[in-house]
């Protein structure tokens, strides 16, 4: 029941690849009134996400242009990345919030580690 409000949006809404620019994450974030989204690699693989934070801290803080940093400069990786399954428990996916520096973000991804979601501390 708890992951019904991540399957509402089409997974394409809230993936990026990782090598295209900051700015298009800010747009993308902007237009589906989104926090965060999943970065993936050029195999369709998570390799990050990338936050609102992440960009105010890494590129509008330090000067940086927008349209230049890509986004596997400036997001959080995905060896430093807690996932969740539909599965889990909602005390679970907190528990997993807590003990990671997604910035309380965790994507939701099946058997396969593909993904199908995105849940945060907010949901």
């Amino acid at each position: 029941v708890w992951f019904q409000r991540c399957s509402m949006l089409p997974s394409s809404a809230f993936c990026i690849r990782d090598d295209q620019t900051a700015f298009e994450a800010v747009k993308r974030i902007s237009k589906n009134n989104l926090a965060c989204l999943v970065a993936t690699n050029g195999m369709g693989r998570i390799s990050g996400v990338i936050s609102e934070r992440d960009i105010i801290r890494k590129v509008a803080l330090l000067n940086q242009d927008v349209t230049q940093v890509k986004i596997n400069e400036i997001y959080t990786f995905a060896t430093k990345l807690a996932t969740v399954k539909p599965s889990d428990t909602i005390d679970q996916c907190l528990e997993k919030i807590g003990a990671t520096s997604n910035d309380g973000y965790l994507p939701v991804v099946d058997d396969a580690a593909d993904l199908v979601g995105i849940i945060s501390v907010e949901d």
